[in-house]
């Protein structure tokens, strides 16, 4: 990955990142662009989700929705769980990041 800069993006740098999702590689940028510097990355299939800060090089990988507390590991692997996300932004309120993302299972 590289951040590029200038009228005709002619500077370039190369940003060291380690793919933090586990279960697949395929992830997408969620959005426009960085909110505070920090951008989203969305594992597609497997609702994975990771804040990046490229500046500063860190990673905090967000834990389990509360949907998949409630699913059975058993329904799990019969019902896939499919995340499409709606939203991502930051609340100065609680000095924290919020994504608003829809869970629901295609079968």
């Amino acid at each position: 990955m590289y951040i590029l800069s200038g009228d005709k993006f002619e500077n370039k740098l190369q940003l060291n990142f380690s793919n933090l999702f586990e279960v697949d590689e395929n992830f997408q940028i969620f959005g426009f662009g960085s909110i505070n510097g920090t951008l989203l990355l969305h594992q597609c299939c497997e609702n994975g989700h990771i804040l990046w800060d490229p500046a500063t090089e860190k990673f905090n990988l967000f834990p389990p929705s509360q949907v998949d507390s409630y699913v059975s590991d058993v329904a799990k692997v019969s019902f896939k769980l499919v995340s499409y996300l709606h939203g991502f932004g930051y609340d100065c309120t609680t000095n924290d990041y919020k994504v608003i993302h829809y869970i629901f299972s295609p079968y």
